[in-house]
């Protein structure tokens, strides 16, 4: 180890005396409460703390619940039951209300996050228009035109086309059996040939 000129030994806090120090011998006894705070942290809204009770005596708890929190949670109660009851009959009313409040709401909305809203609009739109343009695409081609008009599937036109196919397949026998007899003379004129040498 290197000694160190400037070490005074081990540290240890500096005493100041404190003229308002005094030993508490009895820390349970509190003075009378008059208030209490709560600080709940949360990420729910609609929480609710009243009607706190600090006694040791469940009978003065239940009296005191009486009067304050049970005509407090009645009044809630009938408040809760009547919003409900306004939104079944709101519920009840027709279309053109509900499609107003639904527009009245996109609006609040879009005029809120506008950029969320646009955004999404359009996406909305280049997707109708993708749709659009390649699903008619497929549809046309799909369906043969004569003179700019559409082709009727009717059962003359159907009888017709068998007829057609019918012929052209006929022309393509008959040209296979010609090739195969000119190769036929061809093969027998070499064979006279070898023949003949």
């Amino acid at each position: 180890m290197i000694d160190n000129p400037e070490y005074k030994g081990v540290w240890t806090p500096l005493q100041i005396p404190n003229p308002s120090f005094f030993r508490d011998d009895h820390p349970h006894n509190f003075p009378a409460i008059a208030g209490i705070a709560l600080e709940v942290w949360t990420t729910q809204p609609g929480l609710r703390f009243d009607s706190f009770y600090l006694g040791h005596d469940p009978a003065n708890a239940a009296a005191h619940a009486l009067k304050t929190w049970k005509v407090k949670f009645d009044a809630e109660l009938a408040e809760e039951e009547a919003a409900i009851a306004a939104n079944k009959k709101e519920a009840a009313q027709g279309y053109k209300e509900k499609a107003m409040f639904y527009l009245e709401e996109a609006v609040r909305r879009v005029k809120k996050q506008p950029v969320a809203a646009a955004a999404t609009g359009a996406t909305l739109l280049l997707s109708l228009l993708y749709l659009a343009m390649f699903t008619g695409k497929e549809e046309e081609e799909e369906k043969p035109k004569e003179g700019g008009k559409e082709k009727e599937g009717s059962e003359k036109e159907i009888q017709e086309e068998e007829e057609e196919d019918a012929e052209e397949e006929e022309e393509e026998e008959e040209e296979e059996e010609e090739e195969e007899e000119v190769k036929g003379k061809k093969t027998t004129r070499a064979s006279s040939r070898k023949k003949a040498e």
